[in-house]
């Protein structure tokens, strides 16, 4: 690439994907839909995705709509998902989140009230919609298109009950696995009907399976290993089979250092949110361990630097990131996680000067 290119998002995307240096390093983020309306206000612009090309973002995700059947109106804030779970809106000061207030499979027993169960149906969704959000996407430029949202373990909880599918696991494993098992066929027929609809503008198949804490996993990785790995690569397989150029992107909250060398052996190409405070996620070491073998997205800590820091803190926080995490390319720059209600707008807006500033490292 000559100096003085400048790359679409796609192309600068998937050259970080090859670890090739690119005209700047790409920026993905994301953030509550508190802070979406103050950028919104700030730039002046209508929509969110206004709000995107505003900040200059490379990464876009696509979704195909949910058409199925009318879901159960519980009243405001209270949301039953396709899945049957049920969420309530909890507020705090400035924003709100959604928290879990009905696992509808919460005392399953047997694997036969696991197969009775009304699950949902990969036919209940819009795919035909999907090619019209791409171009709508890509107004200002072509974008690396993020599509899928699969998820194995945190969609079985969610249904389950965290503690009760934990327990589960060990004195019911028949059961939970196949709650899992059922829940890994959707995704798999969804994920697969979803590329088709894209016309081969998809890019990147979204994994989101939260298996980490603050301190370590959430589950023994010999547990996450016997049943949780099998499936992702049984999901990872599929796709690959038909779509064998499109990228993975795996995103786990916390520390999961104990996995991370099985996830590149099943297919994963991109690890995310990397989040830096959690054991043994510094940028130093996961880049020294596996920068060569994987591509980095995020990384950029939303518990203390993003807000509370400075401006002039987050601007050399990015910097160091993308020197650490960014040599020899293989990093895309964002968060470890959504962009909170009590983060400044002004830091926001010093990511981006960041990655507009700080020439990617050799």
């Amino acid at each position: 690439m000559a100096a003085s290119e400048q790359l679409s998002s796609r192309r600068r995307v998937a050259a970080a994907l090859r670890h090739e240096r690119t005209d700047r390093v790409p920026l993905s983020m994301w953030g509550t839909p508190e802070t979406v309306e103050k950028l919104r206000r700030h730039f002046g612009v209508e929509s969110e995705a206004e709000v995107r090309d505003a900040l200059g973002l490379d990464v876009v995700w696509v979704w195909a709509d949910y058409a199925g059947p009318p879901r159960e109106n519980l009243g405001e804030g209270t949301t039953a998902s396709y899945w049957g779970f049920v969420t309530r809106r909890t507020r705090y000061d400035g924003g709100s989140y959604d928290e879990f207030c009905h696992h509808p499979l919460a005392g399953v027993e047997s694997v036969q009230q696991v197969d009775d169960y009304a699950w949902p149906n990969p036919d209940d969704f819009d795919y035909a919609g999907l090619p019209t959000k791409i171009t709508a996407a890509e107004k200002q430029g072509e974008k690396w298109i993020g599509v899928g949202e699969s998820s194995i373990f945190e969609r079985a909880w969610a249904l389950v009950g965290f503690q009760d599918f934990l327990e589960g696991m060990l004195v019911r494993p028949e059961v939970t696995a196949r709650v899992m098992e059922r829940i890994n066929g959707f995704y798999i027929e969804q994920t697969l009907r979803t590329l088709r609809a894209c016309n081969g503008r998809a890019d990147m198949v979204y994994i989101a399976d939260d298996v980490g804490a603050q301190s370590g996993m959430l589950l023994p990785p010999k547990v996450w290993r016997e049943t949780i790995k099998p499936l992702q690569r049984t999901l990872n397989e599929a796709v690959r089979s038909e779509f064998p150029d499109v990228v993975f992107h795996y995103h786990s909250c916390g520390s999961i250092v104990p996995i991370i060398d099985e996830l590149i052996e099943i297919g994963v190409d991109i690890l995310n949110p990397l989040q830096p405070k959690a054991a043994g996620m510094e940028a130093e070491v996961i880049a020294a361990r596996w920068g060569e073998r994987l591509c980095f997205c995020g990384g950029l800590d939303i518990q203390e630097i993003l807000p509370r820091g400075s401006v002039e803190e987050v601007r050399q926080e990015c910097a160091r990131l993308i020197r650490t995490l960014g040599r020899g390319g293989g990093y895309i720059l964002g968060p470890a996680h959504a962009v909170q209600v009590d983060v400044p707008i002004e830091n926001v807006l010093a990511i981006v000067e960041a990655v507009q500033k700080t020439p990617p490292p050799g």
